[in-house]
């Protein structure tokens, strides 16, 4: 190992470039999307920290759904450092209230740590790749991973299960190019179960990939690693384990209803919109898809020839290649069948969108096997589509960041208004609209309710408006309208009655102050 990295210092300098780079983008995103309380940036990530605040206290998480539990375990730990921290700087708060009083901190911590998580991943992904193979190029693809998706860029923005899919797949894929050069054995056998454990754990959406059980070469192989995932996610639920039949109820309702979230017909699926799915699914995320239809097709041909390009070779790495590309793709397909069953955005496809780089590194292994100008022609084509799949990726998060900070203007036009001749106004926010007042109703809620008390302790009144039911509530707890207006005026805020929310409009009379793209600002009564 010591005269590998001697020989190779320039080259490794090379791997450590990327998640760097990857580093400064998400950085800066995350930097144009504003505040975690900013509308959308809300769900789910003041649920996720409030949740690991319980687990920081020893108290179960209420946020089952995913499960998600690694990611509330994960939180505990940094948010007790992050507030030994602020104690260390003369803030004698008790970690309740730190957190409370400094949800926005906290979140940052959380992000970046597991931000950190993702980027050490990418650069032991490419360095074990270059160690193994001692090609820079499959190594650089390896690592690439990111940048063919723009949800991959959106979503470890957040403190949320699909940053952890995304790690977790990094991890899988190391675990593979071992296999790739050796006959798997007992200790990958134990290790992929428990990485396929952490991954389901983590969220359900990452399922598919239990596909890799089959890499295992006997039965013996695949029923250890089938017990060291039960274990393994048995482990990483362990917080959760009171709510367990509370998530049974929950998976099961996703699972035998064809709506999202386990609404709508009893079914698996609805046949009846399928296409439109797939549509509004490749619509969010072009890049990802592009790579993958590319990817896909290129091995369905070469599989399809799998006896002229690989059937001589007593090479483990030939052999293993076609094994892996069918397992690898299988995965994959089941991912976007899932997403087709449960069609809740392109986020769904995380854990597959983390292995791109393992799918571009199989074509480049093909691309081996191919001799002559063939050979220059396929790979020249390919580089060229890859290209173009990170050109459509970055341009998407280019025209997201200018987006977001458009809105960030628009919002602060709103508070000018909100804060000039109404701010003794009481303010009732819309769902996702951008509120502290939201965030901890919905964190709030996810955490079985126990910080109400300390919310209105800190916060006074945190006022918001359900469009569905019609009902104003503080907190948790449901007011009149009438009560609200005998402390004065009351202003409306959130996502404008226009287009398909029209029919939400309120029965009660509301004037429009602001007309926002993102956010309008009403005031209910007379002006």
């Amino acid at each position: 190992m010591e005269n590998f990295l001697r020989e190779n210092q320039k080259k490794i300098i090379l791997l450590i470039f990327i998640p760097l780079v990857f580093i400064f983008l998400v950085l800066n995103y995350s930097k144009a999307k504003g505040p975690f309380w900013s509308g959308p940036n809300i769900d789910p990530d003041y649920g996720y920290l409030l949740n690991s605040l319980n687990v920081a206290r020893l108290k179960s998480p209420c946020l089952n759904d995913h499960p998600g539990t690694p990611v509330e375990t994960f939180g505990a730990p940094v948010i007790w450092a992050t507030h030994l921290i602020d104690r260390a700087q003369n803030n004698n708060s008790d970690l309740i209230t730190d957190l409370l009083t400094n949800p926005e901190k906290f979140l940052t911590v959380l992000q970046r740590a597991t931000l950190g998580l993702i980027a050490l991943s990418i650069f032991l992904v490419g360095f074990l790749s270059f160690f193994l193979f001692q090609n820079l190029v499959w190594s650089l693809f390896l690592q690439a991973a990111p940048f063919f998706s723009f949800s991959a860029f959106y979503e470890i923005t957040k403190f949320s299960p699909e940053p952890f899919l995304f790690f977790t797949s990094q991890l899988l894929v190391i675990l593979i190019l071992f296999c790739l050069i050796s006959e798997p054995t007992l200790i990958h056998a134990l290790l992929l179960g428990t990485i396929l454990g952490f991954g389901v754990a983590n969220k359900v959406t990452f399922l598919p990939l239990l596909a890799f059980i089959f890499l295992m070469p006997n039965l013996k192989l695949k029923k250890l690693c089938c017990l060291a995932f039960g274990l393994s996610a048995f482990v990483f639920t362990i917080p959760m384990i009171k709510r367990y039949p509370v998530f049974w109820n929950f998976i099961s309702a996703v699972a035998t209803h064809k709506g999202i979230y386990g609404n709508g017909e009893k079914g698996f699926i609805d046949l009846t919109n399928v296409f439109g799915r797939f549509k509004s699914v490749i619509d969010q995320d072009p890049s990802f898809f592009l790579c993958f239809a590319v990817c896909a097709a290129t091995l369905l041909f070469f599989l399809s020839q799998r006896k002229k390009y690989f059937g001589r070779s007593k090479n483990r790495l030939d052999n293993s290649i076609p094994k892996v590309a069918v397992i690898t793709l299988v995965a994959c397909f089941g991912q976007i069948v899932m997403v087709a069953k449960h069609p809740a955005g392109a986020r769904y496809m995380l854990p597959a969108m983390g292995l791109a780089g393992l799918l571009i590194f199989l074509c480049l292994q093909i691309f081996t096997k191919i001799e002559g100008q063939k050979a220059r022609m396929f790979r020249n084509t390919f580089y060229l589509l890859m290209a173009c799949c990170v050109f459509i990726s970055i341009n998407q998060v280019r025209h997201s960041m200018a987006e977001f900070q458009s809105k960030q203007s628009d919002l602060k036009r709103l508070e000018e208004v909100r804060n000039g001749k109404f701010k003794d106004c009481k303010v009732a926010y819309l769902y996702l609209s951008s509120s502290l007042a939201i965030a901890y109703q919905l964190g709030n809620r996810t955490a079985c309710g126990i910080y109400s008390d300390k919310l209105h302790e800190i916060y006074g009144d945190l006022i918001t408006y359900d469009i569905l039911t019609g009902q104003f509530a503080n907190g948790l707890v449901q007011v009149p309208l009438e009560e609200l207006e005998k402390k004065g005026c009351v202003l409306l805020q959130g996502t404008p009655f226009i287009g398909s929310r029209a029919e939400y409009l309120p029965k009660f009379e509301i004037h429009l102050l602001h007309n926002g793209a993102a956010e309008a600002l009403y005031k209910i009564g007379h002006l």
